[in-house]
């Protein structure tokens, strides 16, 4: 079998490789990651694992396997996030967020009302809904004068 080989060069060729080859001081070499082949959406992520555990919390409540306290204060908890999201809107200073979060707020208010036994959900739905939003695009007025409410 026959071997190939390179051909020399000439003894400046070989030189100036020689320079070429020597590694550079202060350079950091970097080995990037192959990226991924598709781009992951955390808010639709995040939205479809909120849809499962609604889906799980609701046929739990429908069959009735939680606890009494799960069933009376759990319309409580999302009041407490739709306060969470009001102040978060308020400070980022987003009018659509601000209206939306006064609608949750007033909508878990009524529930918390029916689940507590104070007043039905039928006679409180519509009343404390609009009295939340009232507030809501009261405060939007006061707070967030030059906002608008489209994007």
């Amino acid at each position: 079998m026959r071997l190939l080989r390179r051909p020399k060069a000439a003894p400046a060729v070989e030189a100036e490789a020689a320079e070429v080859v020597e590694p550079v001081e202060g350079r950091r070499v970097l080995l990037r990651r192959p990226g991924l082949p598709f781009i992951v959406n955390w808010t639709a992520i995040l939205v479809i694992l909120a849809l499962i555990i609604v889906t799980v919390f609701s046929l739990l409540l429908i069959q009735g396997l939680l606890p009494a306290q799960v069933v009376t204060w759990w319309p409580l908890s999302v009041a407490v996030l739709a306060a969470l999201w009001f102040l978060v809107s308020l400070v980022r200073r987003q009018s659509r967020g601000l209206l939306a979060s006064t609608a949750l707020f007033g909508l878990s208010v009524s529930m918390l009302l029916a689940a507590q036994g104070v007043a039905s959900l039928q006679a409180t739905f519509v009343g404390v809904t609009f009295i939340a939003i009232g507030t809501g695009i009261v405060l939007r007025g006061l707070l967030l004068r030059h906002q608008p409410i489209g994007y």
